[in-house]
């Protein structure tokens, strides 16, 4: 059997440290050619085919694991030749994953929205790290499958990475959305080379964490030295053209059209240095770009007078505009011109605005306020059915307070 060819890669940098990941993701509807295990049969799907967290495709945790390194055939690595185990092989005995991870390398086989075979929890759910909440680790969590028989420095760092990317980008915790294998069956000893050393890695995800939402949240005096033009909170022109999910991403992830926007984040040393929310002429936020933009596809505004249209329409506001303090166990709705979960966040489903109001769980994390890409969140919690009324298990996802509203 040849060896995969990536049908994408894309780029996670953070500090010093890059690395790439090789994206193979298995065909939706891919069958199995043989029995490959008690519950895929010949003819068989190879994966679940279903969207994390009850259809959501939001993911709410990360579960890592862990599997023996092998010698790998000459010209690949013990990383591609897992996931090639996978799919198409089908020697895996139906274990499917999201990411396998050896050295430097990286294969991703699931997108990060749908659900694998991995924990050994099937559909159910159990406590979660928050209070209150239920997980499961098949279906609501991604998996990343670390290759290792005794502790390698270079895979555990490439792990790491890996994890505080994901955390980051899908709006998750360090300190709550981590899961070992074990934590969802306690059966299995895994990840069996890191669960005597959990701290020291756990702490080696946080530092990487840290490090990428510092470079993402933090606008630094060198920023505003270095974008003396622009600043957070100014009001510009977009041009128009490609929009990226964070200020170092190596491909768009789509476009949007020219418009007034709002400046929210600046990340001078990257690539896209800006972050940008479209804004309508009263400065409310409403549906057009929001993301990360290139310089060159920004101008200043131009003002016929020394006072801005903002500084104008202060005392005309209404007070849905202005920012409201929730408490938990408020429900709330998500507005209709809701595009991300907070700036560089996760792109919000529609379902999520049109069919569910939800309950707040937490307005704090750890006794201080939530912030993520620039703007205070809340964590909701249950969601509930806006026809009937009936509650329903809990979205667990931060979201920006400038994108809910209060319902009686």
């Amino acid at each position: 059997m040849a060896f995969l060819t990536p049908d994408s890669v894309y780029t996670i940098k953070i500090g010093e440290e890059t690395r790439t990941v090789n994206v193979k993701i298995i065909p939706d509807g891919a069958t199995a050619e043989k029995n490959i295990a008690s519950y895929i049969q010949k003819g068989d799907l190879v994966k679940p085919n279903r969207k994390l967290s009850d259809g959501s495709g939001i993911p709410r945790g990360i579960t890592v694991h862990n599997t023996n390194d092998i010698v790998a055939a000459t010209g690949t690595n013990p990383a591609e030749q897992y996931a090639r185990a996978t799919y198409p092989n089908g020697n895996m005995n139906g274990v499917v994953v999201h990411y396998w991870v050896w050295e430097n390398e990286i294969w991703q086989q699931l997108s990060d929205n749908e659900q694998g075979w991995h924990a050994a929890d099937g559909k159910s759910r159990t406590e979660s790290h928050i209070a209150g909440k239920e997980i499961g680790g098949n279906v609501d969590t991604i998996a990343v499958e670390i290759i290792q028989s005794e502790r390698n420095e270079k895979t555990e760092k490439t792990a790491a990475i890996l994890i505080a990317y994901l955390l980051d980008k899908h709006g998750l915790s360090p300190e709550t959305d981590i899961y070992t294998h074990n934590y969802f069956y306690s059966n299995k000893y895994c990840p069996s080379v890191l669960l005597p050393v959990w701290n020291t890695f756990s702490n080696e995800i946080k530092s990487f964490y840290n490090a990428l939402t510092s470079l993402q949240e933090n606008v630094s005096a060198d920023d505003k030295e270095t974008n003396k033009e622009f600043s957070v909170g100014d009001i510009v022109n977009f041009n128009g053209g490609n929009v990226y999910i964070s200020s170092t991403a190596t491909s768009a992830a789509g476009s949007s059209k020219a418009c007034t926007a709002k400046i929210t984040l600046t990340a001078s040393s990257a690539a896209h240095p800006l972050h940008l929310r479209a804004v309508n002429e009263n400065g409310d936020f409403v549906s057009g770009v929001y993301g990360w933009v290139d310089g060159s596809t920004v101008k200043p505004r131009e003002t016929t007078s020394s006072t801005s249209k903002e500084e104008e329409n202060v005392e005309e506001k209404t007070p849905e505009t202005e920012q409201k303090t929730f408490a938990a166990g408020e429900i709330v709705s998500v507005k209709s011109d809701a595009v991300e979960y907070y700036p560089g966040g996760v792109k919000i489903p529609s379902w999520v605005k049109t069919d569910y109001f939800y309950e707040i769980s937490q307005v704090t994390y750890r006794g201080q306020k939530m912030v993520k890409g620039g703007e205070e969140c809340v964590l909701l919690g249950r969601k509930v059915d806006k026809n009937t009324g009936e509650k329903y298990s809990s979205i667990n996802s931060w979201i920006s307070t400038e994108l809910i509203k209060a319902e009686k």
